[in-house]
């Protein structure tokens, strides 16, 4: 009940309040501790799973900076925990999307030798998100 009053108040303030007022130390300190709760009694799980354009702004910001490199170069992406390799083959969709001239090299890494053999095979269907 607590933990309600608290999340309902700061989303309040959140959505309300201007930028200098949040920005002040009071607020900061709130945030971290609101952080510092959420930390602790959040549960803790390993998923190995990630989806198709799973975070789209990132993707568009990432093609917005392959539009800016000069013709015919060479652009070297990694993804450090790649799980299934989803995200990183959408980041090549659409960076060869927008630059079919760039040359662009992936490397996905993970621990998990599961998700790794998925990556892989580029084989996806929906029934997979259970399988891992």
């Amino acid at each position: 009940m607590l933990l309600q009053i608290v999340r309902r108040t700061t989303k309040f303030c959140w959505d309300i309040l201007p930028n200098a007022v949040l920005s002040t130390w009071v607020f900061l300190r709130l945030g971290k501790l609101i952080h510092k709760a959420h930390i602790k009694w959040q549960g803790r799980a390993v998923l190995n799973y990630t989806r198709f354009l799973r975070n789209v702004p990132q993707l568009e910001l990432l093609r917005d900076l392959a539009l800016k490199v000069p013709t015919g170069d060479t652009w070297r992406v990694i993804s450090v925990g790649c799980s299934t390799g989803a995200e990183l083959y959408s980041l090549l969709w659409y960076l060869r999307s927008a630059r079919s001239d760039l040359q662009i090299s992936a490397l996905g890494i993970d621990i998990a030798d599961a998700v790794i053999a998925k990556a892989r095979s580029r084989t996806y269907f929906r029934e997979d998100v259970d399988d891992l």
